[in-house]
């Protein structure tokens, strides 16, 4: 934010396997001034990985192979911060598994000429009973961003020591934890001055976060799921077998699926079975900015 002063933030991550067993460690550093003005720097068993904005200079130095999730874990995290559009519907929405702790609300893109009743893929903020302090986001890819031991920073300001990314869509193993080890107002911003490296990379794009990149040197981007709003799924004819069918679907700007296409199935029967339940299914609107778009999606169904 605007009136936020100059900070110096050291952390350390933790990426797992898919199994929940510690994998990858590493850490992070951030100095900032300003949206304009700050320097991170991030540790890992490959390299190190510089990135630094000056005003108009924004360039990256030293190694960019970083596993996929690490940049998919930082960016889910992060986006919800810097992408939060004005104008946006908000909705009461139900805790998560029922927690009684949480109250959550769901906040909606306002596109113009998209009627009120049309439910568009959302995030959705849950917070606390009675402080309000930020507890879960949940994303519309996928991730949800678990925000743990939170302490006071400050005059009316809080800080979560731990963030946590499940995988699985919000179940199972995380995919990294995030500690925060330190936090302190900045005294000294005089790396943010130092010269461009010879070697640098430059990134391009005015008043972007942070950009980080897959080990091929493309831009690590976050896909929009819209989530499923109505999806039955009645049992299987006993003849067909008990069995897991995997899908590939299809789905159009008013969230119906259009197509339905078996990737594995015990048998035909059973992957013609799952198609016609999946076909009935309605998916909430995913958008691209101020557009309607279509989008796919992965499904397993166990019957």
């Amino acid at each position: 934010m605007d009136d936020t002063v100059p900070y110096y933030l050291k952390a350390s991550y933790q990426l797992f396997s898919g199994d929940g067993k510690p994998a990858e460690a590493g850490t992070l550093e951030e100095l900032w001034k300003d949206p304009s003005h700050y320097r991170l720097t991030v540790t890992h068993p490959d390299g190190v990985l510089v990135e630094t904005r000056n005003g108009e200079q924004h360039w990256q130095t030293g190694s960019g192979q970083m596993q996929n999730r690490i940049m998919l874990a930082v960016n889910g995290a992060l986006k919800p911060f810097w992408d939060m559009p004005t104008g946006d519907r908000l909705f009461i929405e139900a805790p998560p598994n029922g927690d009684p702790t949480l109250d959550c609300i769901g906040t909606e893109p306002d596109i113009p000429g998209v009627s009120a009743d049309v439910r568009i893929a959302e995030t959705t903020f849950c917070m606390s009973k009675g402080s309000h302090l930020l507890r879960l986001i949940l994303r519309p890819s996928g991730f949800s961003i678990r925000l743990n031991d939170t302490q006071r920073l400050g005059d009316k300001k809080y800080i979560p020591r731990s963030i946590e990314i499940p995988g699985s869509g919000g179940s199972g193993p995380p995919w990294i934890t995030l500690h925060i080890d330190s936090l302190v107002a900045a005294d000294d911003l005089s790396m943010l001055d130092e010269p461009r490296p010879a070697d640098a990379r430059t990134i391009e794009g005015d008043g972007e976060p942070p950009h980080f990149f897959y080990k091929d040197g493309s831009p690590a981007q976050e896909g929009l799921l819209g989530q499923v709003l109505d999806s039955p799924t009645p049992p299987a004819p006993s003849s067909f077998g008990p069995g897991t069918v995997v899908l590939h679907l299809g789905i159009d700007t008013s969230g119906n699926v259009t197509a339905a296409d078996v990737i594995s199935s015990p048998n035909s029967a059973l992957g013609a079975y799952a198609v016609g339940v999946v076909k009935k299914w309605h998916y909430r609107v995913s958008h691209r900015g101020d557009e309607l778009v279509p989008n796919v999606q992965i499904v397993t169904l166990h019957f």
